[in-house]
């Protein structure tokens, strides 16, 4: 049982994948071969005759014994907070959802090839890096929202990294891991580390 799909015709880069619909930037000018999720959400909507019913995050690697599904953001930080704060409520958290009903789809399929499931959300660099405000001592100088993210990022405990946009309790029930990244951090914690691994291997699934 499940949907048939070959995911080689679903290849893409993240260049691509990164690309926001209404521009010409790119959040991660890479050219690491990757897979389109939106795509591949296309398709199994299509197969199951519910068109345009769910959202999807952009990009699917599967990596380190990982399924790891990434949601570019072209907006900073405090806009993407005011967003899910005020504008649209939950707009991130229905997206992770579907996409991992998605995921469910292509686990149920036996299209992918590990059994975690993570996701990475990447949103713009706008405001000055952690690093930065801490060399100019100015952390209480941001915003309260900025200023709780620097302090969770400088606290003593190294081994919990901050979830933002309220998405932490997905982590450990939807997702075996979920991370929240500026673009700066999601180049220095994911893209240098595997730039080397991150192809697509051949499916041989229909």
């Amino acid at each position: 049982m499940g949907i048939t799909l070959n995911l080689e015709n679903y290849k893409s880069t993240f260049t691509q994948t990164s690309k926001p619909d209404y521009g010409h930037e790119f959040i991660v000018n890479d050219t690491i071969e990757v897979y389109n999720f939106d795509k591949i959400k296309d398709a199994i909507l299509q197969q199951v005759g519910l068109n345009n019913e769910c959202r999807s995050c952009d990009t699917l690697v599967m990596i380190d014994n990982k399924n790891i599904i990434i949601e570019f953001k072209k907006t900073t930080y405090s806009k993407l907070l005011q967003i899910e704060t005020n504008i649209d409520p939950k707009c991130l958290k229905r997206k992770l959802l579907d996409s991992k009903n998605l995921l469910y789809i292509l686990h149920e399929s036996s299209l992918l090839k590990y059994e975690k499931d993570v996701v990475y959300v990447v949103y713009e660099d706008g405001e000055r890096t952690v690093q930065t405000a801490l060399k100019a001592d100015e952390v209480e100088l941001y915003p309260i929202h900025i200023s709780r993210r620097l302090s969770r990022l400088i606290s003593n405990d190294k081994t919990k990294e901050p979830i933002d946009f309220g998405l932490e309790k997905m982590q450990g029930t939807l997702y075996d891991e979920v991370h929240t990244y500026s673009k700066l951090e999601f180049m220095e914690k994911f893209i240098n580390l595997h730039c080397e691994d991150c192809s697509p291997k051949s499916s041989s699934q229909a």
